[in-house]
């Protein structure tokens, strides 16, 4: 083997190993782009959590929350419903 025919094995096996590498980094960019979105997910459903607890430990949350969003008719029917106050 000549030396011209060394360095095009060395630039087909460097351009393997840059094709190899930009796709491993695809992988990891999408993983943690998924890995964000299930962070986000998660905080904004214990921030609705928070809510709802805290509308039914406190009265006065729970009735500002209704009069807010309108749920009064809502409340009072599932309340009867359920047999709950």
């Amino acid at each position: 083997m000549n030396w011209e025919a060394i360095s095009a094995i060395g630039e087909i096996t460097g351009a393997l190993a840059a094709v190899l590498t930009l796709g491993y980094f695809g992988i990891q960019v999408r993983a943690a782009r998924e890995a964000a979105a299930d962070a986000n997910r998660l905080h904004r459903s214990n921030g609705v959590r928070e809510i709802m607890l805290a509308s039914i430990a406190n009265t006065e949350i729970r009735q500002a929350l209704e009069k807010g969003l309108g749920t009064s008719p809502l409340h009072d029917m599932f309340s009867k419903e359920l047999g709950v106050s």
